[in-house]
């Protein structure tokens, strides 16, 4: 299924005669995918996929599944899992996708912006539209989706050595573990005005928690890629990804991405995927703490998250709960059904007020979007004031947009 009912359908400032460069976003330490390549305007964009499978592994994971109660059946092994292509750039470039296998028929969603590509062997081309957001999915008949996600140019990127920027790389040389040095280092922030920058690199780390931060800014560089530890056998041990608490006035942006190494951690039976969800079976005030969400924000005032990436989730994907005044802007989701079986909704916005979700993409195996009062222990006051727009989505088993769940309080305005 593809939602987006709402779309700013207005020309770039740009036109074709005056594209600037076109800049591809890679994490740091992704091989290429297998199946597809992807040039923007003729530059080329190297094509991951999430998680790195096989193609053998499309079919054990569906044939895995089957086994499995059966809301965790997937009824194409296509649909396991999905490659992916980041870029910026402006005007509407034309799009070229190199396929490794033969291509009998090809869409390109969202279906409503009548996008008619062209075939030439097998490769497709298509030109990318004016309306945005310019998320798309290219679904060719017998093989894995491939998204292609253009985003403008960013905005008012913080100088590395800028006067009011705090390098994180000194504290990463003096100590061993990432979420230490973000604390650390956010401090040398919090409370000035001044941003935290976030070197491209490939890091390792325990759940990352930012907690008490007020006016100041956390900066994802292109070509950062944090993955979450996984959890020895049996361990199943809860983590999230990036966990901001008690925060207000804080700004997350940049082009970074978030892996919370759902597949690796439940790869084989290594853990149990249930366990993260012992807050359905166990109710008290710790339930949100017991799922297990690449980004976690809690207790929160006046948030914004702009661009960033998460993917591969353990669970909820991007968890806001109980917060006021929170601004999703160009956020992705990308965790396909073979990171784990079941329940990873792209976006959870409970017991929340005034929450906007702005020109977002998920690809996920639940709910693009839910919003309401899932856990009755904690989501315990009544939202208002929700508001989506220009929402791109995909799940091929549940609903682009779910509403409620218990309703111990009000849902407000939506």
């Amino acid at each position: 299924m593809c939602c987006g009912d709402y779309f700013q359908d207005k020309s770039m400032e740009n036109s074709n005669s005056s594209l600037s460069q076109v800049t591809p976003y890679h994490p740091s330490g992704d091989p290429p995918g297998w199946l597809y390549r992807v040039w923007v305007e003729g530059s080329e964009v190297l094509v991951t996929q999430t998680p790195a499978l096989a193609s053998a592994d499309y079919e054990k994971i569906a044939a895995a599944y089957a086994q499995m109660p059966p809301y965790c059946w997937v009824d194409e092994a296509r649909f396991v899992g999905v490659h992916t292509a980041h870029a910026a750039c402006v005007g509407n470039p034309e799009i070229k996708i190199s396929v490794n296998e033969e291509v009998t028929s090809f869409r390109i969603h969202p279906q409503r912006r009548r996008i008619q590509g062209r075939q030439e062997g097998r490769s497709i081309f298509f030109t990318a539209t004016p309306a945005t957001p310019r998320y798309y999915l290219v679904n060719i008949r017998g093989l894995p989706l491939l998204c292609i996600l253009l985003d403008p140019p960013e905005e008012h990127v913080p100088a590395r050595d800028g006067e009011d920027v705090v390098d994180l790389q000194p504290y990463l040389d003096d100590l061993s573990d990432l979420g230490e040095a973000m604390r650390q280092a956010a401090q040398a922030v919090n409370g000035k005005g001044k941003t935290l920058y976030v070197p491209p690199g490939e890091y390792l780390s325990d759940t990352i928690r930012l907690e008490g931060l007020t006016r100041c800014q956390v900066y994802f560089a292109p070509g950062v890629l944090i993955r979450t530890r996984i959890c020895g056998p049996g361990e199943n041990i809860h983590r999230h990804g990036l966990w901001i608490d008690a925060c207000q006035d804080l700004v997350i942006n940049g082009r970074g991405c978030l892996d919370h190494q759902g597949y690796e951690n439940f790869l084989g039976g290594r853990n149990d995927y249930k366990h993260g969800l012992l807050s359905w079976a166990v109710p008290s005030r710790l339930n949100p703490y017991l799922t297990e969400s690449p980004l976690f924000v809690t207790n929160s005032q006046r948030i914004t998250i702009d661009g960033l990436t998460v993917r591969n989730g353990r669970n909820f994907n991007v968890n806001i709960r109980r917060c006021d005044q929170v601004t999703l802007r160009r956020c992705k989701v990308i965790t396909p059904p073979a990171s784990v079986p079941e329940f990873t909704d792209g976006y959870q916005i409970n017991a929340c007020r005034d929450t906007l979700l702005e020109d977002c993409f998920a690809f996920c195996n639940d709910d693009c979007i839910a919003s309401g009062h899932y856990f009755y222990s904690h989501d315990d006051r009544e939202s208002e004031g929700f508001t989506a727009r220009g929402f791109v989505g995909w799940n091929h088993r549940a609903n682009g947009i779910r509403l409620g769940f218990y309703t111990h309080y009000d849902m407000g305005s939506l």
